[in-house]
């Protein structure tokens, strides 16, 4: 099965209005779907993308709402797959 990387940039632009080339990132997503390519993310991608969406809401790009609603229940109901931790050392690839 064919498999892309992901990351924080890029997951953030699925949730976020305003965000630039949204329309591209969803694109990609949609396109990944369809043809049935796994995502992958790199081992800190749900930590990074809450940093990033905090941020915005910071800014004022987004509401603690629209965040929370992000991180609980969108974020969870992608489907990709988390690169594992590394067993000899206990830190992620």
């Amino acid at each position: 099965m064919p498999e892309r990387c992901i990351d924080a940039s890029i997951a953030v632009k699925w949730f976020i209005k305003g965000e630039n080339f949204r329309q591209k990132a969803l694109k990609f997503l949609r396109e990944s779907q369809a043809a049935g390519i796994k995502l992958i993310a790199p081992p800190l991608f749900e930590m990074e993308t809450d940093s990033v969406i905090q941020t915005r809401v910071v800014e004022g790009k987004t509401t603690p709402q629209v965040a929370d609603q992000t991180l609980t229940r969108r974020l969870k109901k992608l489907n990709y797959f988390s690169l594992p931790k590394n067993p000899q050392t206990e830190e992620r690839l």
